[in-house]
């Protein structure tokens, strides 16, 4: 049981350091195209030809 929570813990920690990555890399440049008029569709079909 000690091992479960010390893990759930450890899994808590790590995606709270991956938060700045994830807005940097992900949100930000989303939010961007989003802005320039892009539109979802669009979004995704660049990231799957990407």
């Amino acid at each position: 049981m000690l091992d479960s929570k010390l893990e759930i813990e450890q899994i808590q920690e790590e995606s709270l350091g991956l938060l700045p990555q994830w807005n940097y890399r992900i949100i930000k440049p989303f939010k961007q195209l989003l802005d320039e008029g892009i539109s979802l569709e669009m979004y995704y079909c660049i990231q799957i030809l990407r």
